[in-house]
């Protein structure tokens, strides 16, 4: 009788253990990757959703709005880039490291500026010129560049 009870009591544990691991709660306005092994399976959007533990294992809880990177590019300038996740389906397994994303294409993007246009233009109507070209990038992949900021790199060195 007493091999039942810690019998019964070893497997409620047990059944309270997975149950806890299994069940996953992500807070309103964030969003969690989930990996299957070490690949990226899907994207978890607010609200309490289950899981298979061991199995599948769940990133980091990253919030969809307040996102913001700071890219020097050398030759042209320092741009502060705001931004927005919209669609985290959409954005995929970048959304365990959207900053980066963001940060590769502004310096592209000001590369390419950097090529079409004088430095000696004024700064907000090149920062709203890479605000487009990062929306007109990003709309596919459920980003929103909601602000940009640049200034020119002399104003780098003397600051």
């Amino acid at each position: 009788m007493i091999q039942m009870v810690f019998i019964s009591a070893v497997l409620v544990t047990i059944a309270f253990v997975v149950i806890h691991l299994a069940v996953q709660r992500v807070p309103d306005g964030c969003a969690r990757t989930v990996f299957r092994r070490t690949r990226f399976t899907r994207v978890l959007p607010a609200g309490i959703h289950v899981i298979i533990p061991g199995w599948e294992r769940v990133g980091t809880t990253v919030p969809l709005i307040g996102h913001s990177v700071n890219v020097n590019a050398t030759t042209f300038g320092l741009a502060a880039v705001h931004f927005q996740i919209l669609d985290a389906d959409q954005i995929g397994a970048a959304l365990a490291d959207p900053e980066s994303l963001v940060a590769n294409a502004t310096a592209l993007q000001l590369a390419a500026i950097s090529q079409q246009h004088p430095v000696d233009r004024a700064p907000e109507t090149i920062a709203q010129q890479l605000r487009l070209a990062l929306n007109q990038q990003f709309v596919a992949q459920g980003l929103r560049v909601v602000r940009c900021q640049w200034q020119p790199e002399r104003d780098n060195a003397a600051a």
